[in-house]
C-alpha cells in the first residue's frame, strides 16, 4: 500500500533537504535524470544492486511510489544534467 510521497522522502534523509545531498558518501538526487533514479531505486529493491542501507530503504518504498519519487526528485534544481530538446 502507498504510503504517501511526504513519508518515502522523509525516510530519503540521507539525500538532503530537496535531494541535495549534505555528504558526499550520498548522492545528491535533485535534478538527476527520472529513469536513471527509477531503475536503481528498483534494482535496489531486486537485489540487483546491493548497498546495505539503500537496500534496506528500497524495501520500504511501496512499488507505486518508485516512479513518483523519480519523477519529484528528478523536477528538483540541483544536479546540472544535459536534457535533451
Amino acid at each position: 500500500m502507498s504510503r504517501g510521497l511526504g513519508d518515502v522522502y522523509k525516510r530519503q534523509a540521507c539525500h538532503g533537504p530537496n535531494g541535495i545531498s549534505v555528504n558526499a558518501a550520498w548522492p545528491t538526487l535533485a535534478g538527476q535524470h527520472e529513469d536513471y533514479i527509477y531503475n536503481s531505486i528498483m534494482q535496489y529493491k531486486e537485489g540487483k544492486r546491493t548497498d546495505p542501507v539503500m537496500g534496506a530503504q528500497a524495501q520500504l518504498i511501496a512499488d507505486e511510489d518508485v516512479a513518483k519519487l523519480a519523477k519529484y526528485f528528478a523536477s528538483l534544481s540541483g544536479l546540472e544534467t544535459t536534457k535533451p530538446e
